[in-house]
């Protein structure tokens, strides 16, 4: 499915709304692109392919300072790389502290709307 009538980040946003998570396809490339790189592709060549919602964390953090009014500190971020490639930042829920490098982790939609990830099963095992 393609999304012509909206910029590339309102797309996957309004998909996480919908409770999907999406990959952005770039043909032209033939891969899918990081997040990061989404308002510089070419909105043409974009297929929004469904994730399977997998992925392993990369890096992981703890903000004692609150940044934003929704979330009061200390809560944890993450970058997640997804099992398609693109790599996400959110927080890991069910971690107290730093997500650990290398933990698998799954998508959900968190009760405020957003992404949101928790540990697998085998992770928690």
């Amino acid at each position: 499915m393609t999304r012509l009538d909206v910029s590339p980040t309102a797309a996957f946003l309004d998909f996480i709304e919908r409770g999907e998570l999406r990959v952005a396809y770039d043909s032209a490339r033939k891969r899918t692109i990081n997040y990061n790189e989404l308002d510089g592709a070419n909105q043409k060549e974009l297929e929004w392919v469904a994730a399977r919602g997998t992925g392993t964390v990369v890096a992981g953090a703890v903000y004692h300072r609150r940044y934003s009014d929704r979330f009061d500190p200390p809560y944890n971020i993450a970058m997640v790389r997804l099992d398609e490639g693109p790599v996400l930042l959110t927080s890991v829920l069910g971690v107290v502290g730093a997500p650990p490098v290398g933990m698998s982790v799954r998508a959900c939609i968190g009760e405020d709307g957003r992404l949101v990830f928790v540990p697998t099963k085998e992770t928690e095992n």
